[in-house]
């Protein structure tokens, strides 16, 4: 029964928090239980899975997040999917200070699919690089993309196997990366 199994899974919440802090808590661990569920009926379920790392990141609990990322993995053929697990990726390392690799995974997913959140996530990378007294082009260095996601151990994926679109099925991404 999902009562049962709310009691039974909930993560503890943090020491101090407001009351509408508490509310939100409650509300993303009720759904990460419901979606932990569904799991149960479709083990792959990218959708699902992804939705538990948002809930994981919305309760800035970076290490489950990630865990469930790396979970995700060996179920990433579409360019969509996969230029999705690297933009999670960067933001988990934005948050972590890992601004080189959070560079890297953003940039990387542009390979992908290029989506205006990640060209405005590497943007403020750049900022928070500027503030901090940072080499911009040490972070901006492209040429070790796959090197600083090999470094940080996140797979790095070069061969997009099923698409919707019938002409991308089964290409590599641009040869400008080198693995």
């Amino acid at each position: 029964c999902i009562r049962c199994a709310l009691l039974s899974s909930w993560r503890r919440p943090p020491v101090i928090l407001g009351w509408v802090s508490f509310v939100l808590w409650a509300y993303y661990n009720t759904f990460l239980v419901i979606l932990q569920e569904s799991l149960q009926y479709n083990p792959v379920g990218l959708h699902a899975r992804f939705e538990i790392c948002d809930n994981y990141l919305k309760m800035h609990d970076l290490d489950q997040a990630r865990k469930t990322l790396k979970q995700v993995v060996p179920f990433l053929v579409e360019r969509s999917t996969i230029a999705r697990y690297y933009r999670r990726m960067g933001y988990i390392y934005t948050e972590i200070g890992q601004l080189k690799t959070a560079y890297a995974c953003l940039y990387y997913s542009s390979k992908f699919e290029e989506v205006q959140l990640a060209i405005t996530e590497m943007e403020f990378i750049i900022a928070v690089a500027k503030a901090r007294g940072e080499n911009i082009k040490n972070i901006t260095n492209t040429s070790k993309t796959v090197a600083r996601l090999k470094d940080t151990k996140i797979p790095v994926i070069t061969k997009v196997i099923a698409t919707y679109d019938e002409e991308d099925a089964d290409d590599d991404i641009d040869d400008d990366i080198v693995v």
